[in-house]
């Protein structure tokens, strides 16, 4: 399942044609099963309300149905997260990511009134996004994942605690009932080898695909071959290739506890797709983030020559 970035136009507003071409060339992409619209690299925080709205209406229609679609729809108000939610589902989305709520005084027993509310407004799948990520601010430990699970329509968990320990009991304890997945592949298949009657066969809400797959550089496939066929030595192989590109890219921002959507952005422009600025308060990558981004890929062999991103600060 691949995360979404939303092109901007000069004027900062969003341009919905670019939106609309990025869409069909991930559901294109060998390795996509899935779209995730709304997160973090889609710059959520900066939309409006209303722009979060269209921003639905729009992937849903281009996708028609071609791919599954999951939308994340968590708020810090309960109401517009309510709404919001409502409206994906109205739209045709098949499953809701609700983040924590994500700013203000919380508690243990608040958040999980907040799911509670959520779930029993709706009549549609739901998923959990759960990090040590200091982007979300609140962690949901296992036992309270145990409680929100007490409603039926959550069934999927995006795990993003990056220690093993906690990894391997949330997997132990919950992924018998549910889809359980950290979206990098190293940890992806950590937990397949460690307890593979658990592990998901999906990486929920990546951003690798926006860059590491190709028709002639299939990097994702790959590895995803050498995973389902248990080969050691090339699941060796294939995870190193990916994490060369992943790792100044997606990891080097992951060490810090934080995502980099602007360089993550700045990359898809590389890759041929529709970026435009970003909005405060991202800024532009730097030119030595950029320049370690770009000879990376082409290393990779994923792009052949520089295409500068139309943004510059």
């Amino acid at each position: 399942m691949v995360v979404l970035t939303t092109p901007f136009d000069e004027n900062l507003e969003i341009d919905e044609a670019g939106l609309r071409s990025n869409v069909n060339h991930l559901v294109a992409l060998e390795c996509v099963g899935s779209l995730y619209v709304g997160g973090i690299y889609q710059e959520a925080q900066s939309l409006t309300f209303a722009e979060q709205k269209r921003v639905i209406e729009i992937v849903l229609s281009e996708v028609a149905g071609r791919k599954p679609v999951m939308v994340n729809t968590g708020m810090t108000a309960i109401a517009e997260t309510v709404e919001l939610t409502q409206h994906a589902q109205e739209q045709g989305a098949d499953l809701a990511m609700i983040f924590p709520p994500l700013l203000g005084a919380r508690t243990r027993q608040g958040v999980i009134d907040y799911y509670r509310t959520v779930a029993r407004s709706v009549d549609m799948g739901l998923a959990l996004y759960n990090t040590t990520l200091k982007e979300n601010g609140f962690y949901i430990d296992v036992s309270m994942l145990e409680e929100i699970l007490n409603e039926e329509n959550y069934c999927a968990l995006k795990e993003a605690s990056f220690s093993p320990s906690t990894y391997l009991d949330t997997l132990q304890r919950l992924g018998k009932d549910i889809v359980v997945s950290c979206p990098v592949e190293e940890w992806w298949i950590y937990g397949r080898t460690m307890l593979p009657d658990y592990a998901a066969d999906v990486l929920l809400a990546t951003s690798r695909p926006l860059y590491l797959q190709t028709d002639k550089k299939p990097y994702l496939s790959n590895f995803l071959d050498a995973a389902r066929s248990g080969n050691s030595r090339d699941i060796a192989a294939a995870l190193q290739q990916v994490l060369k590109v992943a790792d100044p890219i997606h990891n080097s921002s992951l060490k810090t506890g934080s995502h980099n959507p602007a360089l993550t952005k700045a990359v898809t422009e590389m890759m041929g797709m529709v970026s435009g600025p970003v909005r405060p308060p991202l800024s532009w990558p730097e030119p030595a983030a950029l320049a370690e981004a770009r000879e990376a890929l082409e290393a990779a062999g994923l792009i052949d020559t520089y295409r500068a991103p139309s943004a510059t600060s």
